[in-house]
């Protein structure tokens, strides 16, 4: 019976090396454009790991501050959405809450439908008026 080991291909080992390391150090890989979304006019860069508030989604679609909203639109950074009519709106308080609570100014989360509607719209900052 032969005892010997047979050596390890050195890629084997490298890669061994490269997992070792990525999961130690995971802040080492650079986050995707889709992972990280700095929140306008604000310092906060939201990258998935952990919720802006408790319950809510981890990523949104749209990040941004509101120019302008109504029933139907909403204008956030500049960029014109539809709403779909079945949106829901959120505050970190409150799921479910009325369009109403959400002005211009405020800074929101937003996830879409397969049409590209905005289907719910999360409160992240409000505008100190």
């Amino acid at each position: 019976m032969d005892s010997r080991i047979e050596p390890l291909p050195f890629s084997v080992f490298l890669a061994a090396i490269v997992i070792a390391i990525l999961s130690i150090a995971p802040g080492f890989v650079p986050y995707t454009q889709a992972e990280m979304k700095p929140f306008p006019g604000s310092n906060i860069v939201y990258n998935g790991e952990q919720p802006v508030h408790p319950g809510y989604p981890h990523l949104f679609d749209k990040v941004g501050r509101i120019d302008r909203i109504s029933e139907r639109q909403a204008v956030i950074d500049d960029s014109l959405h539809q709403i779909s009519l079945t949106a829901t709106y959120h505050t970190p308080r409150h799921h479910d809450v009325s369009s109403a609570r959400f002005h211009v100014g405020d800074i929101v989360g937003c996830l879409t439908n397969s049409e590209g509607e905005i289907e719910s719209m999360w409160l992240i900052v409000r505008n100190k008026r």
